[in-house]
């Protein structure tokens, strides 16, 4: 954080957040427009921090 600035994260857990939603068409739609424009990548490291093959 800059200039100590305190974390304003929710302390809700992933899982609640996500119950917490309104799963209808519209968000649906507005997740799967996220998932599918925005460059979301993952990869798995070794403990010692190398990429697995």
């Amino acid at each position: 954080f800059h200039g100590g600035e305190g974390c304003s994260c929710s302390q809700t857990s992933v899982e609640d957040e996500f119950s917490s939603v309104t799963w209808d068409a519209f968000s649906a739609e507005v997740l799967d427009s996220l998932y599918t424009t925005s460059p979301i990548s993952m990869h798995c490291n070794r403990s010692t921090a190398e990429r697995f093959p």
